[in-house]
C-alpha cells in the first residue's frame, strides 16, 4: 500500500518516481504495473569489482549506479 501511495503521489505532482533497492523480478514487475518510472537495485546489477566497474563506465557514461527506465525494458523471465 505504501509503494502504491508514493507512486500515486509522484504522478499527481507530475514527478518521476524512482524505486531503489529493487532486488527481485517480482518487485520489478509490481513497480512496473503500478506505474513506477525508474528502478535501481540488484535486479539490474549487483556489486562490481573495480575493473568491471571501470569497464562499465568506459562503455556507458550515462549513469552510475545502473538505472533503467521501466518503459525501456522488463526483467528477464528466467
Amino acid at each position: 500500500a505504501l509503494c502504491r501511495s508514493i507512486i500515486a503521489i509522484a504522478k499527481e505532482l507530475g514527478m518521476e518516481c524512482v524505486a531503489e533497492g529493487v532486488e527481485t523480478e517480482e518487485q520489478w514487475q509490481f513497480l512496473a504495473a503500478e506505474g513506477c518510472d525508474v528502478v535501481q537495485g540488484f535486479a539490474l546489477a549487483g556489486p562490481l569489482e573495480e575493473s568491471d566497474y571501470l569497464a562499465l563506465l568506459a562503455d556507458n557514461r550515462r549513469t552510475a549506479p545502473v538505472r533503467m527506465r521501466l518503459s525501456e525494458a522488463q526483467p528477464s523471465s528466467g
